[in-house]
């Protein structure tokens, strides 16, 4: 298996284990010392890192009515790799598709994520909150 297939089969195990929420088996893709950027801050290790991605999924699972993840490559050059998130998500009668892009890192050698680079998709956020006002729920802070 060459380096880029390398490269990208660790990006989509890693997001495939998201999309299930099992954690156990994304902490394993984290190098020990992975850096996570997003909204400003800077989370290291992946005791953070995977605890950002639990702390998310269940609030969101314990405001919303269904949450559903999915994802896919977007592109792979070198030993980066851009992945889509999308979550399908209702409340009551209303429903959301909500996306985003993170830019992961990944040391080729070891087969394992360096940094991950959390990109909001230009107008996302404000329509996700949109929808948050629509239901009447309060979004907590990251």
């Amino acid at each position: 298996m060459g380096v880029t297939s390398r490269v990208q089969a660790t990006a989509e195990r890693f997001a495939k284990a998201l999309d299930a929420d099992d954690f156990t088996c994304a902490e394993e893709f984290l190098a020990p010392d992975c850096e996570y950027h997003i909204d400003g801050r800077l989370l290291v290790g992946t005791g953070q890192i995977i605890n950002s991605y639990r702390n998310n999924s269940e609030w969101g699972q314990s405001v919303l009515d269904a949450v559903e993840f999915g994802s896919r490559v977007e592109s792979v050059a070198d030993n980066e790799v851009v992945i889509s998130f999308t979550d399908r998500i209702k409340k009551g009668d209303l429903s959301h598709v909500f996306q985003c892009r993170q830019l992961l890192t990944i040391d080729e050698r070891r087969e394992l994520i360096t940094r991950i680079q959390h990109q909001d998709v230009g107008g996302e956020r404000e329509a996700l909150q949109a929808f948050f006002d629509r239901c009447g729920i309060t979004r907590r802070e990251r």
